[in-house]
This record gives C-alpha cells, structure tokens and sequence, in this order.
C-alpha cells in the first residue's frame, strides 16, 4: 500500500507538491526559473534551457514518492512527463496519472488523490 502519494500542480510558474498520508496534506511550491507569462517571445526563448532546470527540481521533490499524479491546466504536465522519462525513468514509472486541473489549491487537490490514491486512507 503506497504511503508516500504526491501531486504535482504544475504550469510555467510554479508547481505545487502536495504529499498526501493518513494524518495530512504537505505543499511545497517550486518556482520556474522561467520570466513571467507576459514576457516577449524572445526573452522566453533565452530562458527556455532554464526549464530543464525547473523540471529536475521537481523531479528531485518528488523522487522518494509511491505514486504519482501530475495535474495542471496546461501542456506543462506532458513536457515534465517527457522530461521525466529521459531524465528520471524510476520517477516517470510511479506516474499513475496526468489530469487537466485549473485549481492548485489543496481544497482541489484532495478529491483528485483520493480517486486516484484509492487504496490509501487519505485525510478527510
């Protein structure tokens, strides 16, 4: 029985890894090195190496993890599920999931573990 569950929320700003067990729920938010949303396309493209660096701090978060689930509203979710089968195949294994989530906060993200965490009491 997985005791070690986390989902990852994760867009180009930030991602926030909520580890569920039985007594609580911990979130830690990891910040993209990337420039914010609104920045030019060009700027972006010079950062564009640094999301590497991004996705190899969540890997590393999330490396001690049973099971996972990766939820966000856009395609981040896939880039870090690639990311993590080249650079972290033993993490990329306990994926169980990938969910289009809009909401990072931990109210939303109890009801996504629970269903896909089933076999594991989670808090209330």
């Amino acid at each position: 029985m997985p005791s070690n569950q986390v989902v990852v929320w994760i867009d180009y700003d930030q991602a926030c890894v909520s580890r569920f067990d039985s007594a609580r729920v911990k979130t830690e938010t990891i910040k993209t090195y990337a420039p914010a949303a609104g920045a030019s396309k060009t700027v972006r493209s010079i950062i564009a190496p640094d999301t590497a660096r991004y996705f190899d701090d969540i890997a590393r978060s999330i490396s001690d993890a049973d099971g996972i689930l990766i939820v966000g509203p856009g395609f981040e979710r896939l880039e870090l599920l690639v990311h993590l089968r080249k650079g972290y195949p033993d993490v990329a294994d306990r994926i169980l999931a990938l969910e289009t989530v809009d909401d990072p906060s931990e109210e939303a993200m109890v009801p996504w573990a629970k269903k896909h965490f089933s076999d594991s009491p989670l808090p209330a």
